[in-house]
């Protein structure tokens, strides 16, 4: 599982990786946060 923490506008987001399946890659993606570590 991976994972990354980035800033959009004002705002935090973070995004976890969860690996392929049939090809895709099955991805989360949650923003909103007011600080990084919120995001964490």
């Amino acid at each position: 599982m991976q994972g990354s923490v980035r800033k959009k506008g004002a705002t935090w987001s973070y995004r976890v990786e969860f690996g392929v399946v049939d090809g895709k890659r099955n991805q989360i993606e949650r923003s909103g946060f007011r600080t990084k570590s919120d995001a964490t």
